[in-house]
């Protein structure tokens, strides 16, 4: 707190002396209604905050060393009890350090202290006020305390007190409307009506006629309690306010998109649990019809192969040739059932599934494989990723069974817009232009084409330095 040097060496002296003993204000003041009833003999020493002269030497005192902390009222008068005696001031006043003697009490805001001896030992500079926001009037705490309030003035009543004539004013603050009582009748408040001002004293309870508190009301205190609110200070309030304002105006809209991506991650959760259900229920009803009926009349085209050994070599080379297209299409069957019956073309990145393939070509013992992946794109489409990996699987046991390939290399890179996927392998020289074609039964590199065109890519066949490469190429700014 801000005090001056007069008020620290009163305050040093101050702390010295209690070191003997006695009751504190902040020990009073944590006494509960019962305890304080008891009227304990108390010696208290504590500093006036607010003084009410016209009922006896009365008003609130506070801990000297914390004048805006705990507090209590201290009675001078009470019924039917003697007025306390007074040593050193006829009257009491704010700033004033008094060491009381007298009995702990049940007041109206318990606890309180029912004085008979009152004696001035000094005076010190009370600190600013604190400023109190209307949340504060809510708590337990705010009874005695010092506050200072901002607000405009939306109403004047007059009133009148044990014979004595004052004024409250109606002060609208941020959080609600609070009561500023006056011990003066004057029709200059008036003035005030519609202004902001800054208010400052001591908050005290509103009291029934029956001695039941209703709410706090803010005392003012001292020769000039109520001022306008200082423009420079009123602007930087409405500021801050605005500034609050903006704060939550641009959180809501956050809120919201984060609200809105935590739906659609749900909804995109529930969408893939369902079309992976719906996947394997197709690949369910494809085993046990489209793959059955395949087997079923590849042996029936076999049966007639060889049953009749007069068939003419033209024949025998078309049903040889439909047997080898039903393998052909019983392959792609299962892959296609493997597919549906796998998450992974749904949940998996293009660049796992390589690595995972090429981590099965090494297993298999005959070759060395290993994939090199850089730069790709995790959002690719499940059908997407089947296309290319079955050109990656064509190429690659294309290698294996007609160039005896031992070493294969899967690279896929994805830069400026295109995805590049390339399989070299060290097998025998391939030339796609002589390569047999669907005319002589082999559908390999038709199909390639054909999945390279669905992806709207294209498909390059080359050999260099010993070693054969297939390479697709794919332009990906529209994605795929």
């Amino acid at each position: 707190m801000e005090i001056s040097w007069r008020s620290l060496a009163v305050l040093a002296a101050l702390a010295v002396r209690m070191t003997a003993g006695g009751t504190t204000v902040a020990e009073l003041a944590a006494m509960d209604r019962q305890e304080a009833g008891k009227n304990v003999d108390v010696c208290v020493t504590g500093v006036v905050t607010i003084a009410f002269s016209w009922i006896g030497l009365s008003g609130v005192i506070a801990d000297p060393f914390d004048p805006n902390g705990p507090s209590v009222y201290c009675s001078g008068r009470m019924p039917e009890v003697p007025m306390a005696a007074a040593e050193g001031c006829e009257r009491l006043e704010p700033g004033d350090l008094l060491e009381v003697e007298g009995c702990s009490a049940s007041l109206i805001v318990d606890p309180g202290l029912v004085a008979r001896r009152m004696r001035k030992i000094g005076r010190i500079d009370l600190p600013p006020y604190p400023d109190r926001e209307y949340a504060y009037l809510q708590t337990k705490d705010c009874y005695n305390r010092r506050a200072r309030m901002t607000g405009v003035v939306r109403g004047i009543r007059h009133r009148r007190v044990n014979g004595m004539d004052g004024t409250v004013l109606s002060l609208a603050t941020d959080g609600g409307v609070v009561p500023v009582s006056v011990h003066d009748a004057s029709p200059s408040w008036e003035r005030f009506i519609d202004e902001e001002v800054t208010v400052e004293g001591v908050l005290l309870p509103c009291i029934t006629m029956a001695w039941e508190t209703l709410y706090p009301e803010l005392e003012a205190v001292g020769d000039n309690p109520i001022r306008l609110t200082d423009p420079g200070q009123r602007f930087r309030r409405k500021a801050l306010a605005f500034l609050r304002f903006a704060g939550v105006v641009a959180v809501v809209p956050l809120l919201l998109v984060i609200a809105a991506l935590f739906i659609q991650r749900r909804r995109a959760r529930a969408l893939a649990r369902a079309v992976s259900a719906d996947r394997r229920r197709i690949a369910g009803e494809l085993h046990d019809t489209v793959a059955q009926y395949l087997s079923g009349t590849k042996i029936l085209l076999t049966s007639v192969r060889s049953a009749d050994a007069d068939l003419r070599p033209e024949l025998r080379e078309t049903l040889t040739a439909a047997c080898d297209m039903l393998d052909r299409t019983r392959l792609e069957v299962r892959a296609a059932i493997n597919d549906l019956r796998s998450d992974d073309l749904l949940m998996k990145p293009l660049g796992e599934l390589l690595c995972a393939y090429a981590d099965r070509l090494q297993t298999m013992g005959a070759v060395r494989a290993r994939a090199e992946v850089r730069r790709l794109s995790k959002v690719r489409s499940p059908e997407s990723k089947r296309d290319i990996l079955a050109i990656v699987q064509e190429a690659s046991m294309n290698a294996i069974r007609h160039g005896g390939a031992k070493d294969i290399v899967i690279r896929a890179d994805e830069a400026g817009g295109a995805l590049t996927v390339e399989v070299s392998n060290d097998g025998l020289p391939f030339d796609a232009e002589t390569a047999e074609g669907p005319e002589q039964g082999h559908y390999g590199i038709a199909g390639m084409r054909e999945r390279a065109a669905r992806l709207g890519g294209t498909l390059a066949f080359g050999s260099a330095a010993g070693r054969s490469t297939v390479r697709l190429s794919v332009v990906t700014l529209g994605g795929i």
